[in-house]
């Protein structure tokens, strides 16, 4: 049981330190395939923030592929996009006052990572933030399409958090169980104690009795 309990508590231990190990590593980024096969649009996210003149970057590994200006005036979102390929189109949301690059020309010379940058330009101070978000484009070999619907992104930490979760969960079960069957023999084996407890402490009948149980008056034969 204690053993049981030791596993449980290393696999707890385990688990924040590999969260903590893959949230550092990766600054909680998240990561989402796309194929290149699809013919489908592939959407780079930016990172929302608000300002009354923002720019945004689009990189592909580590490298700067265009940009955004945006201004903010009047609840309005205007944005233009720098004409640096035909591929790339600004996608932009005034609900959440917020930009995105389409990448529209997707084939296997685009297989890469991209990331959006966006900076406050003013008022001051200038502020630039990176987006949680990692597109990552593979090539039509490497992953499968699915029909009128985009591959869907995958997180290897959810995964590992999934797999250490279900593995915890079991071995509490498990503790569980043990111990109530544990707990269950030793009432039952203090049960037993008490009762032959019972019986060694029962006081006994004295020797003399026995001895004057066979003693008889004899009964005379005649009157």
């Amino acid at each position: 049981m204690r053993v049981c309990w030791m596993l449980v508590i290393v696999l707890g231990c385990s688990w924040s330190e590999a969260s903590k190990s893959l949230g550092k590593d990766c600054g909680n980024v998240q990561l989402r395939s796309f194929c290149s096969i699809c013919n489908t649009p592939v959407l780079v996210p930016c990172p929302n923030i608000t300002a009354a003149e923002m720019v945004f970057k689009l990189f592909k590994d580590q490298e700067y592929l265009s940009n955004i200006s945006c201004i903010h005036s009047n609840s309005t979102l205007t944005c233009e996009l720098s004409k640096t390929s035909a591929d790339i189109q600004v996608q932009k949301h005034q609900q959440e006052k917020s930009v995105s690059f389409l990448l529209t020309g997707v084939t296997d010379s685009s297989q890469g990572i991209y990331g959006c940058e966006g900076t406050k330009k003013f008022p001051p101070p200038m502020i630039t933030v990176q987006s949680d978000v990692r597109i990552q484009v593979l090539q039509g070999h490497i992953c499968k399409c699915k029909e009128n619907s985009r591959p869907s992104g995958e997180d290897p930490q959810f995964r590992l958090d999934l797999l250490l979760i279900i593995l915890v969960v079991l071995l509490s079960i498990y503790s569980i169980i043990f111990t109530i069957i544990a707990v269950v023999q030793w009432v039952k084996q203090r049960s037993t104690d008490s009762h032959n407890d019972y019986i060694n402490t029962k006081p006994r009948a004295p020797q003399d009795r026995k001895r004057n149980k066979g003693v008889q008056k004899p009964v005379p034969r005649h009157f």
